[in-house]
């Protein structure tokens, strides 16, 4: 998966597709606009930072279905295969999982 940003002039482009050992399912901005986020059916989240600085994941019990961002709060809720919510704190690299319902 590639992004580009830039001018008409110069483009820089960046790629995710090596932050999961398995299929992206789901992309979103991380909260600041500075990285993305994106889940995977290799059971992670991954933070990838625009810079080029080092990603931080978050391990989950099954595949991850969706992301979505609470920019306010910079709070991100995803959803897992296994029926689970989580809430990840990506500035903290914290999950905190509620059980199925």
């Amino acid at each position: 998966m590639l992004f580009g940003a830039g001018d008409h002039a110069q483009t820089e482009e960046r790629c995710v597709e090596h932050a999961h050992a398995s299929a992206i399912t789901c992309v979103r901005w991380a909260p600041g606009g500075d990285a993305l986020l994106s889940g995977g059916a290799d059971r992670a989240v991954v933070l990838t930072p625009l810079d080029g600085s080092s990603s931080t994941s978050a391990a989950f019990d099954a595949g991850v279905l969706c992301l979505d961002v609470h920019v306010a709060l910079g709070l991100v809720a995803v959803g897992v295969m296994d029926g689970t919510v989580a809430i990840y704190d990506a500035s903290l690299n914290e999950v905190r999982r509620f059980a199925r319902h």
